[in-house]
């Protein structure tokens, strides 16, 4: 029966180890072939496993909505808000619970170590105030989410925010929110779940731009639905995704207010999954590096399509691309991949856009379909060198080609409005 009853307390989750560990790998920068791997040949997922067992004491319940001591509670049907304070760790485990709070945070987290949460059934929080609060569940600490239940938020502000680090691993969440569905100030792991998101602000936030080593996210799976005005995946420094499925759908056109649909500051380093964009700005967007292995992207862009301002490095994988520009970025290189590209400006194109490197385009293979709908830009345009050194491009375009210094067509098929070319010639050129 006593084990029975610790059984009953053991959370199934992530420990606050793994937070440690996974971000010891996002404060590096990754370098090409970036493998599944995130720390000492372990995945996200493996660490989880190894290090998911905390036990928590058997708790006394929770009296008036207020949990004062480290424990584990089961947070069941009808209640109000409910705070925490403590500094001790605390699960909570949420059974068909149904939370509605009028005063702010339907789970307010006021003082604690880190906070687990077990979803389990089918829950709700409904959080609204007339006064400005954080989010319908906020903590200052981390904040640990796992299970296979669901939990559905409505939020009058944002929907749920840590001043700390987020780790989701597991169950369903679907969020309402009038700011950002899932925020965290330091960094944002998601290893498994389901998340749902309509958002007037941002859909999944990583936010602390003051440090270089925190506003890392993490995404090492899941399936994620998310429509906002703002910034869908947004994180202040680099992003690393590796696998799930990522649909997002950015509406707002508020001039000064982002609405990329992925934007890192720092990098975008994607690896596998399937990822379908609609945005009324840009689809992938970082000041710094985007290096993509594999994977299927579908993007329908206002403006661009993928836009690096340092390196763009696409070493294979599926895109098929609607939008006013294409790729853009100083240095780009296409190794592989099936790429279908209609564009109004340039599908590809290299300016420069930062000190690093010399503007180029290097096309080392692949299949490359492009059409430019107008006539006056180049389908392929670089301020500084054109390298084609294999890969076949079929190209509808009045302007094909540009280059600011050299050109140098070493193997391949290039199709230009029907008939093969043997040589690159300049065009007329736009910009």
């Amino acid at each position: 029966m006593k084990d029975k009853k610790n059984n009953n307390y053991t959370i199934i989750g992530i420990s606050i180890l793994v937070l440690f560990i996974i971000f010891i790998f996002a404060s590096r920068t990754p370098k090409k072939n970036v493998n599944s791997k995130f720390f000492n040949g372990e995945t996200a997922s493996e660490i989880s496993e190894k290090y998911r067992i905390a036990t928590f004491h058997e708790s006394s319940g929770i009296e008036n909505d207020m949990i004062s001591k480290g424990g584990s509670y089961t947070v069941t049907g009808a209640h109000n808000c409910i705070t925490v304070d403590t500094s001790d760790h605390v699960q909570l485990i949420l059974v068909n619970a149904d939370i509605t709070c009028t005063k702010g945070p339907g789970i307010s987290i006021k003082n604690a170590d880190t906070v687990f949460f077990m979803i389990n059934g089918e829950n709700r929080i409904t959080s609204t105030s007339t006064e400005k609060f954080e989010g319908a569940i906020y903590s200052p600490s981390d904040l640990v989410f796992s299970g296979e239940g669901s939990l559905t938020i409505a939020s009058s502000e944002s929907g749920i925010v840590t001043d700390d680090t987020l780790v989701i691993n597991g169950g369903t969440y679907i969020i309402t929110s009038q700011k950002t569905g899932m925020k965290a100030n330091n960094n944002f792991a998601v290893v498994a779940g389901i998340i749902n998101i309509d958002a007037k602000g941002k859909g999944i936030e990583a936010r602390n731009s003051e440090n270089s080593s925190l506003g890392y996210m993490v995404i090492d799976g899941g399936t994620f639905q998310i429509n906002s005005e703002q910034e869908g995946i947004s994180a202040a420094t680099d992003l690393n995704i590796q696998q799930g499925t990522v649909t997002i759908e950015t509406k707002g056109e508020v001039k000064g207010v982002s609405s990329k649909a992925i934007h890192a500051k720092n990098s975008i380093n994607i690896i596998g999954g399937a990822y379908y964009i609609k945005s009324t700005e840009d689809g992938l967007y970082s000041e710094g590096n985007i290096e993509i292995e594999n994977g299927s992207v579908t993007i329908n862009a206002k403006n661009d399509a993928i836009h690096a301002t340092t390196l763009l490095e696409i070493f294979d994988g599926y895109y098929a691309v609607a939008s006013k520009t294409g790729f853009i970025g100083t240095y780009i290189i296409i190794t592989r991949g099936t790429f279908t590209i209609s564009t109004v400006n340039q599908a590809i194109f290299a300016s420069k856009k930062s000190v690093a490197y010399y503007p180029t385009i290097e096309i080392n293979g692949g299949e490359l379909s492009i059409e430019i709908i107008s006539d006056n830009y180049n389908a392929i345009h670089s301020k500084g060198d054109l390298f084609i050194n294999d890969g076949t491009l079929i190209l509808k375009a009045k302007s094909p080609f540009y280059y600011g210094r050299k050109v140098d067509f070493k193997k391949g098929t290039i199709y230009v409005n029907g008939t093969e070319i043997k040589t690159i010639k300049k065009t007329p050129r736009k910009e």
